[in-house]
């Protein structure tokens, strides 16, 4: 299956030399960054750019801007930053830390969700399940939506931070595992799907958390 890019943004590019440089170490928190001017000089871009790449970086917790002093590396940076490096150079251990969170996370949301999931998620689920099912060009992304919408079902918004949030590291390290397995599984994964949504609907959480592990411990 073709897997298409888009290229990177100037500001992305910016953000993301950053984002290397503290999780390499190579600025440490507490560090000052250089001034505004100077880093649209040093990437050969507008200011603009530079300053959209600086709100990237605080939104995402790795720098912090002082009124006056300027803008310095986050003293929370490297939890922030940490997940970064499990996706760039993914160990065996954790991979297996990977499918574990997975599996106790994906359960739990789908025994709520059997529930608590109303007639309108429901719908959701079935409408995420269907395009998964018929639209085999979309590839993995069809079926992060399809589990999208049984997190969002589960109305528990810590689960759907965290589900949200591993399901990220997830797909950045088995990207390339999960889209050459999808053409082989997309059938048995349509019928698993179904087999989930059925036990939402018929308000079982025992069937549903069944049948959400049946679909997860099989390949990618």
């Amino acid at each position: 299956m073709a897997k298409f890019t888009r290229p990177l943004s100037v500001t992305e590019t910016v953000f993301n030399h950053f984002r290397g440089l503290i999780a390499d170490g190579a600025l440490s928190p507490g560090e000052k960054l250089p001034s505004e001017p100077k880093l649209a000089q040093q990437f050969s871009v507008g200011r603009s750019t530079v300053r959209e790449a600086i709100q990237g970086l605080e939104l995402a917790g790795l720098i912090v801007t002082v009124q006056g002093q300027g803008t310095f590396v986050a003293e929370g940076a490297e939890a922030v930053i940490r997940p970064y490096r499990w996706a760039s150079a993914p160990t065996p251990e954790i991979k297996q830390a990977l499918q574990e969170a997975r599996l106790v996370l994906e359960t739990a949301m789908a025994e709520l969700a059997a529930s608590r999931a109303t007639d309108e998620d429901i719908r959701a689920m079935k409408a995420a399940q269907c395009v998964h099912a018929s639209c085999t060009d979309l590839g993995v992304a069809s079926g992060y939506s399809f589990h999208l919408t049984i997190a969002m079902g589960a109305h528990n918004e810590v689960l759907l931070h965290s589900y949200q949030s591993t399901s990220d590291i997830y797909h950045r390290v088995y990207s390339e595992e999960a889209e050459e397995m999808f053409p082989k599984r997309h059938d048995a994964m349509s019928s698993e799907h179904r087999a989930i949504v059925e036990a939402i609907e018929n308000r079982d959480p025992a069937g549903a958390r069944a049948a959400m592990i049946a679909h997860l411990v099989g390949p990618i």
